[in-house]
């Protein structure tokens, strides 16, 4: 990815966490998968933010979308993941840096981040969420609706 995007703590906790989940699911790079995974085990530790209340309400769980994941996704296994994201993936941040512009936020944070996954044309995190009855696009106008704006 070209440039610098500003991410919150919590944003980049979870940036962090999605090279874990990554491993975990013996992955090559970090999937746009991988950093949902990431966001909604983040949202569990702080229910409060955008993503929490927007999973909770959803009724989406860590959990729930793990067994998803593995049950939509066709991943070559590896026994290390390099710490790269995929193309789809730097897609994803990238458009979650036009989200927080467009929301006058210097910072992008998680609810931007779930925001720019799901604006991607994902061939796992849709049918995942789908899988669990989770419509994506509903799943973001709960994200948006809580994202505060900045004046």
């Amino acid at each position: 990815m070209s440039g610098h995007i500003p991410f919150t703590k919590q944003a980049r906790k979870a940036l962090e966490n999605s090279l874990r989940e990554a491993q975990e699911l013996e992955h090559a790079h970090i999937e746009p998968s991988d950093l949902l995974l990431a966001l909604t085990s983040t949202a569990a530790d702080d229910p409060a933010t955008p993503v929490g209340t927007a999973v909770t309400t959803l009724g989406l769980t860590h959990e729930k979308l793990r067994q998803a994941l593995r049950a939509v996704a066709k991943y070559r296994v590896t026994a290390t993941v390099t710490p790269h994201f995929t193309t789809q993936a730097q897609k994803a941040l990238a458009r979650a840096d036009t989200e927080a512009r467009k929301s006058n936020s210097k910072r992008v944070d998680t609810g931007h981040l779930l925001l720019g996954l799901l604006a991607q044309q994902d061939e796992v995190v849709r049918p995942a969420l789908q899988a669990l009855g989770i419509d994506p696009n509903q799943l973001a106008t709960e994200v948006l609706n809580r994202i505060p704006r900045a004046e």
